[in-house]
């Protein structure tokens, strides 16, 4: 058991709690149910508490689409405007890679990387709060995909390289990233071409699209990237 210490005076002192007693167990007993529950929890809370029992927790593609459609032009450029510079300052704040030598053989290097999934609180009710999922979604989501990026094409990297050992050369520019999850038609030694493939499945980037191959490449032997949001 960790002791707590009042450095002002050596004492140790208790943390006050958030909620009352009472409160704070039938919050327990809900994160309980979520827990063992899952989805189902929630949706059964929802509908204890509030009366609302949604057909989905995800809301569908066509009800956000059509709030976007009706919401007032001024709102949404100010809302994009937010977006935009929030990412920017937050683009800034992130601290940068290093590597600190300590020695012979002792080095520590030092990456920053998003976690994979996250639970956020957007305040509701008689008012809305867009600026919460502003200043908590937008900016992690955008250094988010720049990560998976980059960890999807090392992968690719990777593969390709067995994929070279083992059939003495890379994939044709015909033959593309397929060949490392299955073997190509026009293999010169279908021998070579290791069981199960190089890969399970080909990764989409962040926004869906199939990641570009070229072999050979323009800036090495074969080149790997994304097109973006824009898909071009």
């Amino acid at each position: 058991m960790l002791r707590r210490i009042d450095l002002r005076n050596g004492e140790p002192f208790e943390v006050p709690r958030a909620l009352p007693e009472g409160q704070a167990a039938a919050v327990t007993h809900i994160i309980d149910e979520v827990r063992t529950g899952g989805a189902q929890a929630v949706l059964d809370a929802g509908e204890r508490f509030d009366g609302v029992r949604p057909a989905s927790l995800r809301v569908p593609a066509e009800v956000l689409e059509a709030a976007e459609r009706t919401l007032d032009p001024a709102v949404r450029e100010a809302l994009l405007t937010a977006i935009e510079r929030a990412t920017r300052v937050h683009n800034d704040q992130l601290p940068a890679p290093g590597t600190t030598e300590l020695g012979p053989g002792a080095v520590v290097h030092q990456t920053w990387r998003p976690v994979r999934r996250v639970g956020l609180y957007v305040p509701g009710g008689r008012a809305v709060y867009p600026s919460s999922v502003v200043m908590n979604v937008m900016p992690a989501q955008d250094q988010a995909m720049v990560t998976k990026v980059k960890a999807d094409i090392s992968t690719l990297e990777s593969a390709l390289e067995v994929y070279k050992l083992d059939n003495l050369a890379y994939p044709s520019l015909d033959q593309g990233l397929e060949a490392l999850v299955q073997p190509p038609a026009d293999l010169n030694n279908p021998a070579r071409y290791r069981n199960g493939g190089y890969i399970k499945r080909l990764p989409d980037d962040p926004w869906g699209h199939p990641y570009q191959y070229l072999q050979p490449g323009e800036h090495g032997v074969f080149d790997l990237y994304s097109l973006g949001e824009d898909g071009r």
